[in-house]
This record gives structure tokens, C-alpha cells and sequence, in this order.
């Protein structure tokens, strides 16, 4: 492995997200951010104390979108969020960590154009072959069909704010078949899900387009790199990186291009500044 680079970027109110990042004997990078904040005001650098916030890993390349920012959601600390894009020609709905949240999110715009880089941490991932799901106890289906007839006729949804008004409008317009179970065919189901409790976690389902075996390393472990289409809505599809270990997927199987899978993943992401020059230091962008 080559050595570590370190650096870091400091936003309004002090807070420090740190950045450590190696290359990997594939040439790619592995990184981890450390966010500390400051105990005091004190001036002299060397004198300085921090309280320790959070640390997590971070991805090194995204899947790249253009549009704007719907909701920000803020951690209880005030110093870490997620992000809802309203994503270019789509309706298509997630959210997603945002890695440099305490130093860009006092800049942002509700109505402006930005540039989206976003990735997934999987927690696990599995062949959707012979794999179907079905929803049939009375209030799973209420639901479901409730949700799909408000963005139908809404092009977007937000269970905090529109769950009630939606069952409302189903339980005034449904027919007697929209009543009947519903049935998923997962041999070709295209899906990104956000998590009930933590938005910024998602389960995906859809079809693995790359597949990069030993793509990077991560404190010496071997990191896979696999680029599956979640999203079949604009051309071309919406396709995501995701990041994992042997340890994530299902038994022995790997996953082999073509194929259609599906897991959960931590979703996370930059939000950057189409006006502004892209940051090359941390890979951005597609490979």
C-alpha cells in the first residue's frame, strides 16, 4: 500500500471533517472521515482542544446526477445531515448522507441546480433469482396501493407529511381489485427504498451493470465495487456504486454482470456547485 493522505476542511462554525485517505494496490483510493469540533475558541492552533463527533468510511466514487435539494433533514448534534434531491426529468425519490454537510450546508439553495455524487455502503447483497414478494395482509396492501395512488396523481411522497392524506384518498377511490394481494417479480425489479427509521439507508434492487472484484482495500480488507441500476426512468437508468466486502454477500455467491440483485446500503454523498471547478482529490465522478 502506498502512504496515507490526510487533510481537512474547515466550515463556519470550526467544525473539522477529516479526512484519511490510501491508495490501494488497485491504484484506488480508501478513505475515512473523522468530524471533530472544537471545545473552545481558543485562537492558537497548538493549543486547541476537540470533541470527538462521529467517524465513518467513505466512498471514493459516486454516480453522478443533476438537480436540487427538496428537503435537508439535520442530525439532533447540528453538525451532520442528509439530503432529498429533486433529481433532473425524474420523480424518482431517496435521500442521502451528506458527507460535507457542516461545511456546505449554510450555502445551500432551494431552487438552484447542483451537482449530485452519490454511492452505497452495503450492508448486504443477494441474487433476486426465484426470489418474489408478496404483500398480503390488508393494511400492507392499504399502504401500498395508497402510496402509488398519490404519486400518481402528486409525482412525489412523503410519508411524514402525506401518509394520512394518502390512505384518505384510497379508501375514497379504490376499487375492489386494488384490494387484491400484491405481488413483486424480483427476477427484474428495478427499486431504491428508503429505510422507515433512518432515510439515509435504502433497500435497492435492480441489475448489476459493472463489477469490480478487488476494486480497492480498506484497512487490508478487499473491497468490491458493484454499479447496479436501481432506476430505469431516465436514460440510461440510475445507476449506483456500491461498496462491500466478502463478508456482505449472500453464502458463496458473487454477482456477475446482467444479473439482478438486491440488498440494503447506507447511502452517502457531495453535493457540489455546478459553477464551480470539480474537486479532483477524491476521485469524483465515474471511473
Amino acid at each position: 500500500m502506498s502512504q496515507p493522505t490526510n487533510f481537512s476542511l474547515r466550515s463556519q462554525y470550526g467544525t473539522l471533517p477529516l479526512f484519511h485517505q490510501q491508495r490501494g494496490e488497485t491504484g484506488h483510493l480508501s478513505g475515512i472521515c473523522v468530524l471533530v469540533k472544537p471545545l473552545s475558541s481558543e485562537h492558537d492552533e497548538k493549543k486547541k482542544q476537540y470533541e470527538f463527533v462521529s467517524a465513518y468510511p467513505v466512498a471514493v466514487q459516486y454516480g453522478m446526477f443533476e438537480g436540487s435539494i427538496s428537503r435537508m433533514e439535520i442530525f439532533p448534534n447540528g453538525l451532520e445531515g442528509r439530503i432529498r434531491p429533486n433529481l433532473t426529468e425524474t420523480s424518482f425519490s431517496f435521500c442521502f448522507f451528506d458527507e460535507l454537510f457542516p461545511i456546505s450546508a449554510g450555502l445551500y439553495e432551494s431552487e438552484k441546480r447542483y451537482r449530485f455524487y452519490i454511492a452505497g455502503l452495503a450492508y448486504h447483497m443477494e441474487s433476486n433469482e426465484e426470489q418474489n414478494i408478496v404483500i398480503d395482509d390488508p393494511e400492507g396492501i392499504r399502504s401500498f396501493r395508497a402510496t402509488n395512488m398519490w404519486m400518481d396523481d402528486h409525482d412525489f411522497y412523503d410519508a411524514r407529511t402525506d401518509k394520512q392524506a394518502a390512505l384518505d384518498m384510497f379508501d375514497a377511490n379504490h376499487s375492489e381489485k386494488d384490494l387484491e394481494p400484491v405481488l413483486f417479480d424480483m427476477s427484474n425489479f428495478y427499486s431504491l427504498l428508503p429505510d422507515k427509521k433512518y432515510s439515509d439507508d435504502a433497500w435497492f434492487s435492480g441489475e448489476v451493470m459493472e463489477v469490480y472484484e478487488k476494486f480497492t482495500s480498506f484497512f487490508d480488507v478487499d473491497v468490491w465495487r458493484i454499479d447496479v441500476k436501481v432506476a430505469s426512468d431516465l436514460e440510461g437508468g440510475i445507476v449506483l456504486p456500491f461498496y462491500l466486502t466478502d463478508r456482505q454477500f449472500s453464502g458463496e455467491w458473487r454477482p456477475k454482470k446482467g444479473e439482478f440483485v438486491n440488498g440494503t446500503a447506507w447511502l452517502q454523498g457531495i453535493v457540489h456547485d455546478l459553477e464551480e471547478p470539480i474537486v479532483a482529490s477524491r476521485d469524483l465522478g465515474e471511473s
